[in-house]
């Protein structure tokens, strides 16, 4: 009987890692839209200097929460692989 919760609970875990692997490619694409949107700002804002900043902060925002996903995807995988391991 333990070994079939263990593989359940293995099971579930496969499952959980391929449902998060599927959100990072999902956040993957929008990131690199919006990367491709920001860059596109930049390149034909032209000599004004608030529509440039504005597209500049699009592309922070745009990197700086795909590192907080990444981070998130990062210690997600680690708690379920250890989890899945115990």
């Amino acid at each position: 009987m333990n070994a079939d919760a263990n593989q359940a609970a293995g099971q579930l875990a496969d499952k959980l890692i391929g449902l998060v692997n599927l959100f990072a490619g999902f956040v993957g694409a929008v990131l690199f839209a919006v990367l491709v949107y920001a860059g596109f700002k930049i390149m034909t804002t032209g000599d004004n200097p608030q529509e440039n900043a504005r597209a500049k902060a699009i592309m922070l925002y745009g990197i700086g929460g795909a590192a907080l996903v990444f981070f998130a995807w990062l210690l997600t995988k680690a708690v379920i692989g250890h989890l899945a391991k115990a």
